[in-house]
């Protein structure tokens, strides 16, 4: 839909019957309106509009398993910027060259290499050399010609999105959204104070056995979740497990209270289970399959870990000895 910011009159530019088209952004003459979506059978891709009505075409098609998800025209027009997806929530940023009646002009080639979490919106710096977009929970900044890494506007902070850019001046508007998850004791009037709080999530808390300790994940750096630690009351919380942009989750002490189980998303998106000494140290992968596992357990014994794996024909129980070897698959 299209409407009027004077008269408040609306207009259908145009009906997606089976499919679903996100991310507008204008072309600078107004002619077009650029999306990323699905288009009946046409698959995932980036479509254009008429801005006055008529069939949408495609200027971009994805190829599966990839989808497009964010768009946003250059300030001349020239080039469209786009955010790719895989299935496995492996998204990048591409740049694809556009010709004046908004046809693709070559292949999109990649600004990015991160391999982050879904980029949901974008928006060009005024002079056009750079970039600005969200995608995680904060919003990076890239140049055009992809000449150097993307770096966080951490000005804007944890939880930023939407990004905006003025026409006419350097101004830099964008959504703000303040998500906070605590970790609490359990009483009967669940009016207990937070043990663990921080400005954004603090989740998947498990006790050590002697019960002076916890594990926990969190997202308190703002990128990605990590694993940490802290003591029973929540004081002296430390980051367990080294690394940002990454999803660590499910902690599970061992019995003897010396190793702590997580499952970690790995840059191409897949999960495995890693084992780490509950004091800090490099972490060892446990678990080699193609499929995704996910939230580990320990045998009472400490000699096996228990966990969910899809290995494409649906989830079921399997376990791997602890210190390595060959998985063995429990339920069908």
């Amino acid at each position: 839909m299209a409407i009027s910011p004077v008269t408040g009159t609306e207009r259908k530019l145009a009906s997606v019957t089976a499919g679903r088209l996100v991310g507008l952004s204008w072309s600078p003459n107004g002619r077009w309106l650029a999306a990323a979506g699905t288009v009946a059978d046409r698959g995932h891709g980036i479509y254009v509009i008429p801005s006055e009505g008529g069939a949408i075409r495609t200027l971009l098609r994805a190829t599966p398993p990839e989808y497009y998800l964010a768009v946003a025209f250059s300030r001349d027009g020239r080039q469209l910027a786009a955010g790719v997806c895989t299935a496995a929530v492996r998204c990048n940023l591409t740049l694809a060259a556009v010709d004046p009646e908004i046809g693709a002009a070559g292949a999109p080639r990649s600004l990015t290499r991160q391999a982050v979490s879904e980029v949901t919106a974008i928006a060009w710096s005024r002079d056009g050399k750079s970039l600005i977009y969200a995608s995680g929970s904060r919003l990076w900044r890239v140049p055009a010609d992809a000449n150097a890494a993307p770096t966080a506007l951490d000005l804007a902070g944890i939880g930023a999105r939407t990004p905006a850019v003025a026409s006419g001046r350097d101004r830099l508007a964008f959504t703000l959204e303040r998500t906070t998850m605590s970790i609490h004791p359990l009483d009967t009037t669940l009016a207990s104070p937070p043990v663990l709080a921080s400005s954004a999530w603090d989740f998947d808390v498990q006790f050590s056995p002697d019960g002076r300790r916890l594990a926990f994940a969190s997202s308190r750096l703002g990128d990605g979740v990590q694993i940490w630690t802290a003591r029973a009351d929540g004081s002296g919380a430390r980051q367990l497990v080294q690394g940002r942009g990454k999803w660590q989750g499910s902690p599970a002490w061992s019995p003897d209270g010396r190793q702590i189980a997580f499952d970690y998303r790995q840059d191409n998106g897949s999960w495995s289970l890693f084992v780490v000494d509950a004091d800090g140290g490099a972490p060892r992968q446990l678990t080699m399959d193609a499929g995704d596992e996910n939230v580990p357990t320990w045998s009472r014994d400490g000699q096996w870990v228990y966990y969910t794996s899809d290995q494409k024909v649906g989830r079921n129980v399997w376990r791997i000895p602890a210190q390595g070897g060959r998985p063995q698959q429990i339920t069908s």
